[in-house]
């Protein structure tokens, strides 16, 4: 009787324990959903001269879940391979929504003395993380720089180049404005005056002449005869 109790109360807390032990939870898929849109490749015209060809891209949050995601979420975006020189317009974004475009814009420096045919590749990789600075989510995607033309510009001195453009003088320009209403501006004194002060008279010999006389004075202008003409 005693060891039968014994066991009904190791069976009855075995139980107990087994119901009461702590089960993991779940909290469901976590993470960041991404896109970066950039052309896939890129056709260009070179001359022979270092070209900068300007790439316009842009990334986007397609899908947010988890509690690792809860918060703030930053963007590092990174650009990686090819041999000319490249750099990012923003390589990141402190605070990142869904369903918002974030633009950049990838430059590559493409070096004189490259032939028709000639390519490189380069790859965007983008990283979240979230306040904790845990990564949360990436993304990538590639573009093709693809050489199509060469185009011969002529020799490239550097003498010429700093060689600037003669600058016009624009003093010279504005005088001659100047000077014409001047002369405007006297003309029409000078016709206002005489229309005060002369009138239009005709001698009475037989020349018939037309002369100008001061109204008040009755002096012809211009003339130093003595006696005065006979008038009409």
């Amino acid at each position: 009787m005693r060891w039968t109790s014994v066991i009904a109360a190791f069976v009855i807390l075995s139980t107990f324990f087994l119901i009461t032990e702590p089960r993991p939870v779940s909290a469901g898929p976590e993470g960041i959903t991404a896109t970066i849109e950039v052309p896939a490749e890129n056709r260009i015209v070179l001359g022979n001269k270092t070209t900068t060809v300007s790439i316009e891209g842009y990334f986007a949050i397609l899908e947010r879940s988890g509690l690792d995601t809860v918060g703030t979420i930053s963007a590092n975006l990174e650009v990686i391979g090819g041999e000319w020189a490249k750099t990012l317009s923003r390589n990141r974004w402190n605070d990142v929504e869904k369903n918002n475009n974030y633009d950049f814009t990838l430059k590559v420096e493409v070096p004189p003395g490259v032939g028709a045919g000639q390519s490189e590749s380069y790859n965007l990789v983008l990283t979240f993380r979230n306040q904790f600075d845990q990564e949360v989510g990436s993304a990538s995607a590639g573009t093709l720089l693809v050489v199509e033309t060469i185009i011969d510009i002529g020799d490239d001195d550097e003498e010429n180049d700093d060689v600037l453009a003669p600058v016009e003088d624009g003093s010279v320009s504005l005088l001659i404005p100047i000077f014409v209403l001047g002369l405007v501006i006297g003309l029409v004194v000078v016709l206002i005056w005489a229309r005060k002060n002369l009138e239009l008279v005709r001698s009475a010999d037989g020349r018939r002449r037309i002369y100008l006389r001061e109204k008040d004075s009755g002096h012809i202008v211009g003339r130093k005869d003595d006696p005065p003409i006979e008038l009409d």
